[in-house]
């Protein structure tokens, strides 16, 4: 075993109940929609939204607040193959549910602090199609966020609200009211917006409030129905196929000449497209030279600039050793996916398995430490609320 810690978590999670959800939204909404988790004929617990059946994660809880093992990913897709999947649900203990329980766990398994993402909302919205009742949603969501986990609790636990772009107006409200409340990341789907995409300068509003405040962009997976989605789904539509899109459109639309403090991490989307991702940024921004440059040519080399905005949380299966030979060690940041079945049940798992033959020690600290606390520094000049 090799101990490197402490370890900075650019990827754990909460996970969301019915009452957690809906604590905050306003009644003419709770009566408008009514959402509920209940069981199907097949033993699934999916979400439902005014009797639809929503299309996202169906094996993530059940009741009594069981979920998969944490860290036991085989063991739960063989449990799924079989049929046989109720020695594989656990109870969520407080590491789980509560902040202090969260806080007790990472002492114990020497994380000095994570970043929390939901579990569930971020795949939920695109279903509510208005888009101020997407915002309303949303919000009540973010000020569940911020009163049991916190935006940012002691410099150790940094919970993610979600901010979607649809609306110009209301994101820049929203965006303003998470900076007042001491948000240090904000979740941002990686997708259009609106039509356009979230670098076009009509966004800029936004980003000019959340590179004010220093805060950190995040782009995290969604999670569909993913063992019933298809090969073509899977290819072309989940993880880093869109996220390509999203990094490559904030580069070539300019978006970090206009805010050269703004940060992204991509999270829960792998990172062994990354060294391709590069070159062909730089191949790509060649062939342009005599193109369209919608908000103006670039004055340094793409991959220059995503080495400098960008982090990237690799899955527990990538050659770890490889993507370092490839791009450094300053990319690369950890993640646990802590309490999901996906990831590991301790940074120091991450360390033993996917780092073991990474035998650089300066690399293992930047990737297990030094790059995620670069993205998010401790409190200096920052609201804390804890």
């Amino acid at each position: 075993m090799i101990d490197i810690g402490p370890y900075f978590d650019c990827d754990s999670h909460i996970v969301e109940t019915l009452e957690n959800l809906t604590r905050h939204q306003p009644k003419a909404f709770k009566d408008k929609y009514v959402l509920e988790r209940r069981e199907t004929a097949a033993g699934k617990y999916p979400w439902f939204l005014n009797g639809q059946r929503l299309e996202i994660l169906e094996d993530a809880t059940r009741p009594g607040n069981l979920i998969p093992k944490p860290g036991a990913l085989k063991e739960f897709l063989r449990a799924l193959k079989d049929g046989l999947t109720e020695h594989v649900f656990v109870p969520a203990g407080p590491d789980v549910l509560t902040r202090a329980g969260r806080l007790e766990h990472m002492d114990a398994t020497g994380v000095e602090a994570s970043i929390l993402y939901p579990g569930e909302v971020i795949s939920m919205w695109p279903y509510f199609t208005v888009p101020e009742d997407r915002y309303t949603l949303l919000h009540a969501f973010n000020e569940y966020l911020r009163e049991d986990w916190g935006f940012n609790y002691r410099d150790r636990l940094y919970g993610a609200p979600v901010l979607v772009l649809d609306d110009v107006d209301a994101a820049r409200r929203e965006a303003a009211w998470m900076v007042e409340h001491g948000a240090r990341v904000v979740l941002v789907p990686a997708q259009p917006a609106a039509g356009r995409s979230p670098a076009d300068p009509h966004f800029d509003p936004v980003w000019a409030t959340l590179h004010e405040a220093r805060v950190v962009v995040a782009f995290h997976i969604v999670t569909p129905a993913r063992h019933s989605a298809s090969a073509w789904f899977w290819m072309n539509a989940y993880g880093e196929a869109p996220l390509v899109h999203m990094l490559s459109s904030m580069i070539f639309y300019n978006l970090f000449a206009r805010f050269p403090d703004l940060k992204v991490l991509s999270v829960e989307n792998g990172a062994e497209w990354v060294p391709h991702f590069l070159l062909k940024l730089d191949k790509s921004r060649g062939m342009a030279k005599n193109g369209e440059w919608p908000c103006g040519q670039l004055e340094e080399r793409p991959s220059t600039i995503f080495r400098r905005h960008v982090g990237v949380v690799p899955y527990p299966e990538d050659d770890i050793v490889e993507i370092v030979a490839a791009v450094g060690p300053d990319t690369l940041c950890l993640g646990t996916d802590f309490p999901h079945p996906e990831g590991v049940a301790r940074a120091q798992d991450f360390v033993d398995g996917p780092m073991q033959h990474l035998r650089d020690e300066d690399a293992r600290r930047k990737l297990v430490y030094e790059n995620g606390r670069r993205f998010v520094p401790a409190t200096a000049g920052h609201r804390s609320d804890g």
